[in-house]
């Protein structure tokens, strides 16, 4: 190839990457398990017992409901829960995870498999993802959940995360471990003959 296909091909990528649509957090978006308006947890972040309760009274939720019945979850003077189309279930333990002072980016969490982001506090709310369904990065923006008055989401600002993603079975892990002494074994025997 030679150097103007180079620079016309690279040109294409840029314009690929940088036209390509942001991300849009939807309520509909698989491992979404459901949303808390900012009024459910006034506290502080680092309130770990009432974030618990708010993760754990999303996954308690059938799917498709709102708690209290036909709340929105825009802002507003009470507190509102509402889940997404697929039901989730789970018994959250206290051992979390707790990242603050996020500045908007989204953020990796693949070693965990719950995590409730907080979106800019009580301007909009929580989002809890089921990260093995939805993946292993979450969104910085949660637009259009909650969008501020210029029309763009709220920045994460923090996240705590529980479990987790793979823990390996006892069984299969001795297996293996049985295995690789067998082979280490076979392999000496060979060597010194």
């Amino acid at each position: 190839m030679n150097v103007s296909g180079f620079k016309t091909w690279m040109a294409a990528i840029a314009i690929t990457l940088l036209t390509a649509p942001a991300y849009a957090l939807s309520l509909t978006d698989p491992g979404v398990v459901g949303v808390a308006n900012g009024q459910t947890a006034p506290q502080a972040f680092g309130a770990p017992g009432t974030l618990l309760a708010v993760a754990q009274h999303l996954l308690d939720m059938a799917a498709n409901t709102a708690d209290p019945t036909g709340c929105t979850i825009a802002p507003q003077g009470s507190s509102c829960y509402r889940t997404g189309a697929t039901e989730y279930s789970a018994t959250l333990s206290g051992a979390y995870t707790k990242v603050e002072n996020l500045t908007g980016a989204p953020q990796n969490v693949g070693a965990f498999e719950w995590v409730l982001a907080k979106y800019d506090g009580p301007n909009a709310g929580y989002v809890l993802f089921h990260i093995p369904t939805f993946g292993a990065t979450i969104p910085g923006l949660s637009a259009p959940i909650w969008t501020n008055n210029a029309g763009n989401g709220y920045g994460i600002s923090g996240y705590m995360a529980w479990g987790p993603t793979t823990v390996p079975d006892s069984g299969a892990t001795l297996s293996l471990l049985g295995l690789a002494l067998a082979g280490i074994g076979t392999f000496r025997r060979f060597v010194k003959a």
